[in-house]
C-alpha cells in the first residue's frame, strides 16, 4: 500500500497507467511438423512472439496484424483469437525541465493487456523484417516453447496448439 503523499505521483504515491498490444502466433506445417514464427533480439536474449502497440485508433486485430508483418517480413491471416493475457510492471520516470533531468523521480505502473491471434503464413519473407528485432526464425514448435522468454508467451503457445 502507497504511503500517503501530499504530493501526487511520487515514489510513495505511483500512478497507474493501463495500456494493450496485440500480436500473435504465426504457423505453418513443414513435413507434417508444426513451426512458430520467433523473433530473437540478441543484446538482452530474448526469444518473443511478434507483438506491439496501436497506432492511432487500430482495433486489437489490426494492430497484432500489422505488427506481426512488420517484425517478420511475413504477410499473414487470422485464423482465431486465442486469448489475452494481463501483467504489470513500473518503470521510474524522471522528470525534466528546459532539457534538464530534474529530481521529481516518480514511478508508473503500467497495467498491460496482450490480444493473442492464431496466424498463418500467408506470403512474405523473414528477411524483410524491421530493424525491431536481430533475427526472425521459423522454429518447431517444442522447440519454440523451450525458447522464448517470457512464461506467458509459452503458455499462449500451448494455447496455439494443443497437443
Amino acid at each position: 500500500m502507497p504511503r500517503l503523499s501530499t504530493q501526487l505521483n511520487t515514489l510513495e504515491n505511483p500512478k497507474t497507467i493501463h495500456i494493450w498490444s496485440a500480436g500473435g502466433v504465426i504457423m505453418r506445417t513443414r513435413q507434417d511438423n508444426y513451426e512458430v514464427l520467433l523473433c530473437h533480439r540478441k543484446l538482452w536474449s530474448l526469444w518473443a512472439l511478434p507483438k506491439g502497440t496501436p497506432t492511432g485508433h487500430e482495433s486489437p486485430i489490426y494492430t497484432a496484424i500489422r505488427e506481426a508483418s512488420e517484425e517478420t517480413g511475413i504477410n499473414v491471416k487470422v485464423i482465431q483469437k486465442l486469448c489475452t493475457t494481463n501483467y504489470t510492471f513500473s518503470r521510474l520516470i524522471c522528470g525534466q525541465q528546459r532539457n534538464k533531468v530534474v529530481k521529481n523521480e516518480r514511478t508508473v505502473i503500467y497495467k498491460k493487456t496482450v490480444y493473442w491471434f492464431l496466424m498463418r503464413d500467408n506470403g512474405g519473407n523473414i528477411e524483410n523484417h524491421d530493424d525491431e528485432f536481430d533475427e526472425v526464425k521459423w522454429i518447431s514448435y517444442f522447440e519454440a516453447k523451450n525458447l522464448l522468454t517470457h512464461k506467458n508467451e509459452s503458455k499462449v503457445l500451448e494455447k496455439a496448439f494443443p497437443i
